[in-house]
């Protein structure tokens, strides 16, 4: 199949309340976003604005610059990022 039909799993936002910082909830979502893109053998991404992306490489994700990146990331103020597969 071509990239237009393979399945993902695209992360939008994610967002943890001040006094509810560090206590790993953000990270216990995307563990269980990992674990469905596996499940289902699926690419999993992020929009990532430029002041997370340091969260999101240190959690395993890439800068992603190919075709979808065009499809995906319609926000100037985005990157888009994918673990490796």
């Amino acid at each position: 199949p071509t990239d237009i039909c393979t399945k993902r799993v695209v992360v939008d936002y994610i967002v943890t309340i001040e006094e509810l910082q560090g206590k790993g909830y953000a990270s216990y979502l995307l563990s269980l976003v990992k674990d469905i893109a596996a499940r289902y053998h699926a690419n999993c991404y992020v929009l990532a604005l430029e002041d997370s992306c340091v969260y999101w490489m240190s959690k395993g994700f890439i800068l992603e610059a190919g075709p979808i990146d065009r499809r995906l990331n319609l926000f100037p103020d985005t990157h888009l990022l994918k673990l490796p597969t």
